[in-house]
């Protein structure tokens, strides 16, 4: 941590004598969003230095124009306590209605409805998905159901109140088994969650006559499962700024994150307030500010400790609009939790620790927007504290996984690039490579795969009626461990690995009409035989015919 804060003083430095310096020539340039890593909780395993030298897809739905039932994704971002991820309203209608079913058997159903008024709105979701591929893979199942009701009121004064309340249903089976093992009951062999949420939100929706703008949250969120596993975390914000001349920006965002894990009578807390100033010039804008967490936690004993992280931003128009530069500092302190970790790793174990994570990035790059393509290319270099890992656990039948704790260092580099050559045709390409360095662990073990690669084509006939498309994802291999090697001090010196994996999928998806849709998708036409997890195979080949209808 101590390296953590002196480059966090030295960077601060940098930019504030950068800022001094620069006299270039209001901005036209889209703010580029960071790359921020998922971070989750974990059962931590301490690594001992009695060891010798040791060396953040969950399915992902999408029906408008269908993506595969169990993609990889590791786009990477913060992953927030959400009730459930649902499709927003079409503005022309009230309702909608998607459906589709898989082969092996994978239903889905979501369904939602919104009301709007003058002075208020409501909205109604309902989702089901569900994987029943007994007869391919053993116990290869899940199910989910949620829902999520959500009102606004609109003043006339300027402001808008609103509220939500959520609850969604998991349940999962471990079905990677030891061949030697007796088969599980499915009390054994299964997993549920069940998570309620509550949000309240108040902000303006009109300028005041200062300029002064406000936005305000509280969510709060308990998980609970079958296997004496209970959390509780809520989390709030409070964000006040004020604009001079109309686009220079000054404001201060209060935070608070709060965890409780009942079972094991251990609580998390974080709490930040990070100022910043925002001065918009025609070729550029430079933001400079600081996040100071006081952080609460077993860790810290009857003492908070504070951490200091540098928040700054430098943005260049090149060539107008179309080509810009970009460079970023940004850091904080989270609160892990056992609900986000149970997002990225539906096998692990049940009640595992909670802890903080620090994380410090520094990124830069260029964005272009011209008419025939745009691309985005960016290299980030991250410090972490605490930052997870999974290990295999075959200590029972169940096969789940533990998490441990290191420190460790990243860099990444991303390429994104989109490019249209003719009229109805679109194609995509997506990479990433990511170099991680634990301070004490030999590999990051079941982080994702350090190079991912993804292509996609696309072409419209019919009049932009049908489009046809084509994707491939390609990610190379994983580092593996299992527990009983990791805790032996004699453990084999080469780890497991996670074989390498290309997943081609071809889609058909029309529009009979301004209310209906239809899709045709072929997932995984190879039948290729992969993982993210150790011992749990991806689908194979997977077949998808569903529709949607607005009303």
């Amino acid at each position: 941590m101590k390296k953590l804060f002196f480059i966090s003083i030295i960077s601060f430095w940098a930019l504030n004598s950068l800022a001094q310096h620069t006299d270039l020539p209001t901005d036209n340039m889209e703010v580029v969003s960071p790359f921020k890593a998922a971070t989750e909780n974990a059962q931590r395993i301490t690594v001992s230095p009695s060891l010798p030298a040791i060396d953040t897809v969950r399915p992902a739905v999408q029906y408008e124009t269908i993506s595969r039932l169990l993609k990889l994704t590791y786009d990477a971002p913060d992953i927030k306590p959400v009730a459930l991820k649902t499709t927003p309203p079409d503005p022309g209608f009230n309702g909608y209605v998607k459906a589709s079913m898989g082969y092996p058997i994978a239903p889905f159903a979501e369904a939602g409805y919104n009301i709007a008024k003058e002075r208020f709105a409501l909205g109604a979701e309902a989702r089901y998905e569900g994987l029943f591929n007994d007869m391919n893979l053993q116990n290869q199942t899940y199910q989910r159901i949620g829902g999520l009701l959500n009102g606004t009121y609109f003043s006339d004064l300027g402001f808008e109140i609103g509220a939500d309340v959520g609850y969604r249903y998991d349940r999962r089976r471990f079905f990677s088994f030891l061949p030697e093992n007796e088969p599980l009951s499915l009390e054994e062999a299964e997993q549920y969650f069940s998570t309620i949420d509550v949000g309240l939100g108040f902000k303006n929706t009109h300028a005041t006559k200062g300029d002064i703008f406000y936005d305000a949250d509280v969510d709060f969120y308990s998980l609970r499962d079958n296997f004496q596993g209970q959390e509780r975390g809520l989390e709030s914000n409070f964000l006040l700024g004020k604009y001079f001349g109309g686009k220079h920006k000054l404001s201060i965002d209060l935070g608070h994150e709060w965890v409780e894990n009942l079972a094991l009578e251990k609580s998390l807390n974080v709490v930040s307030i990070l100022p910043t100033f925002t001065y918009h010039h025609n070729k550029f804008r430079i933001k400079a500010g600081v996040n100071t967490s006081m952080i609460t936690d077993p860790e810290s004993y009857t003492k908070a400790r504070f951490r200091f992280f540098p928040e700054g931003e430098i943005l260049v128009n090149l060539l107008g609009k179309e080509l810009g530069f970009f460079a970023r500092t940004t850091g904080k302190a989270t609160t892990n939790s056992f609900r986000n970790l149970a997002e990225e790793n539906p096998f692990i174990v049940s009640n595992p620790d909670v802890f903080v994570r620090e994380q410090l990035d520094f990124s830069g790059g260029l964005k272009g927007d011209f008419d025939m393509f745009d691309f985005l290319l960016r290299g980030t270099y991250r410090m972490v504290d605490q930052q997870h890992f999974f290990i295999h656990g075959p200590l029972d039948n169940t096969q789940r996984f533990y998490v441990i704790y290191d420190d460790a260092d990243f860099v990444i580099i991303e390429g994104k690039a989109g490019v249209r050559p003719i009229e109805n045709l679109e194609t995509s390409l997506g990479l990433t490579y990511t170099i991680p360095t634990p301070d004490n662990l030999r590999e990051a073990y079941h982080y994702p795969p350090t190079l991912l690669l993804d292509l996609g084509v696309g072409y419209y006939l019919l009049d932009k009626k049908l489009r046809l498309g084509a994707d491939l994802y390609v990610g190379n291999t994983v580092p593996t461990i299992n527990l009983p090697d990791f805790l032996n001090p004699a453990f084999p010196s080469e780890p497991g690995e996670l074989p390498a994996y290309a997943d081609v999928n071809l889609s058909a998806d029309y529009k009979v009409n301004k209310k209906f849709n239809a899709f045709l998708h072929l997932n995984n036409i190879t039948n290729q035989k992969y993982y993210r997890w150790d011992g749990y195979e991806k689908l194979g080949i997977q077949v998808v015919l569903g529709g949607m209808m607005k009303f």
